[in-house]
């Protein structure tokens, strides 16, 4: 669906999907990286030591459904999705593009953190997902600043 583009420590989205994700040093694109499969699924970044993995799909509007309905139904489907699911934090948050829902999560089996920012912004829906360590309290910080980052060029188109 949509082309990325590096600029400048920013992972830049297409007409298509006009989003702008920054990013520190010691990450970088990985679109070659994604899952198969999931067409909603448009961009990728790796840190480069392997200990981050950061996904952007844009999906469609979210119509008639409220920021407590969203929260809920993420939540019912984490939880129906891994028997060693355990939420750290659900909550609305103010970024750039909007009012988004953030999620951050554990899975304790694997010791992996799951973090996920879902805002709705016009006809799209943008969820932003990563996964990292559970030690990696570095890269946990770097997540939680990129996804505070994130913004939506022409935001009501």
């Amino acid at each position: 669906m949509a082309d990325t583009r590096e600029t400048a420590g920013a992972l830049v989205g297409s007409d298509d999907a006009p989003f702008v994700l920054r990013h520190p040093p010691g990450w970088e694109p990985a679109g070659d990286q994604l899952p198969a499969g999931d067409e909603d699924l448009v961009a990728a970044l790796r840190r480069t030591d392997g200990r981050g993995f950061v996904t952007v799909a844009v999906r469609g509007q979210l119509l008639g459904t409220t920021l407590d309905e969203v929260q809920d139904t993420l939540l019912m489907g984490l939880e129906d999705a891994f028997s060693d699911f355990e939420l750290v934090r659900c909550q609305p948050i103010r970024i750039p593009a909007g009012t988004a829902i953030y999620t951050s999560y554990v899975l304790v089996d694997s010791g992996r953190v799951q973090s996920n920012l879902t805002v709705a912004v016009g006809p799209r829906t943008y969820q932003l997902d990563a996964a990292l360590p559970a030690t990696a309290d570095d890269v946990a910080e770097e997540v939680a600043a990129m996804f505070a980052s994130f913004e939506v060029r022409n935001a009501a188109g």
